[in-house]
């Protein structure tokens, strides 16, 4: 009974002490990203078309994520340029200026490698790491089915019998060409 008290008062401690750590990380995180936003707001946002100043300024990036360890990401490069997320990811659309869209696809990729290896790693929640990685760097889960034109294989021979005649039927109303 009185070592059920105290796991009771040990846990109690516990939640509290662990509530004012999770208190003070969102504490820290809001007035980290407000003294950003305020630098951001006061500096001129760096001319895209110089694209060694746009190399200088992601160098320092990504030396400031390493040393408050976190994981750089677009919307932080874009910040640390002045600029908004969007910004960046129309540089990437239009392709234009050419040199730092393939500067800021570069950049994509090693960040994306870095989410991977984190949670490869397991230093990050790997669902976490999943959502991110599908929602801010195009990765996508799927399977395709390449049909070439001398191709006689038919990608359905595997399936089971009742399987491949559901899909022949469901599918029997597409005109053949």
């Amino acid at each position: 009974m009185v070592e059920a008290e105290q796991e009771r008062k040990t846990n109690r401690l516990y939640k509290a002490e662990s509530s004012l750590f999770v208190d003070g990380q969102i504490t820290d995180l809001v007035t980290q990203t407000a003294d950003e936003l305020e630098a951001a707001g006061n500096m001129e946002p760096i001319s895209l078309t110089d694209v060694d100043k746009v190399k200088d300024v992601t160098a320092r990036y990504i030396r400031a994520c390493a040393e408050a360890s976190t994981l750089p990401s677009i919307s932080g490069l874009a910040r640390s340029l002045g600029l908004s997320r969007q910004a960046v990811y129309d540089v990437l659309a239009r392709n234009s200026p050419k040199e730092t869209a393939r500067w800021f696809a570069l950049c994509r990729d090693a960040f994306a490698e870095m989410l991977e290896t984190s949670s490869l790693r397991n230093n990050i929640n790997t669902i976490t790491s999943i959502f991110l990685l599908k929602a801010g760097y195009g990765y996508q889960e799927k399977n395709e089915i390449v049909v070439t034109q001398g191709n006689t294989q038919n990608p359905f021979d595997e399936l089971a019998p009742e399987a491949a005649a559901e899909l022949a039927a469901k599918y029997s109303d597409i005109p053949d060409d």
